[in-house]
């Protein structure tokens, strides 16, 4: 029942799904897109929590979501960062 749930839920639109009282579990067309998954997770995970700190998380909109998914399919890993 619990991969079946994940199975629901991980795949066109998502990459990692949180589990309760189990944790991440990410996927990906091979091992080098999973692993950039889970950085991503973790990234937003650290940030939920630091921005606990401060007063709390806010929704994103849905455009500023599609825009970083977008950035995250196309971009992300590939950019220069010595260039800015």
């Amino acid at each position: 029942e619990l991969a079946a749930t994940t199975c629901k839920y991980i795949g066109q639109k998502s990459q990692a799904v949180m589990l309760a009282n189990h944790g991440v579990v990410v996927g990906g067309v091979n091992l080098a897109n999973a692993a950039t998954a889970l950085e991503v997770a973790e990234k937003a995970a650290e940030i939920f929590i630091k921005s606990s700190a401060v007063g709390g998380s806010h929704t994103l909109p849905d455009w500023a979501i599609e825009e970083e998914r977008h950035r995250y399919l196309f971009k992300y890993g590939r950019e220069d960062v010595t260039k800015h």
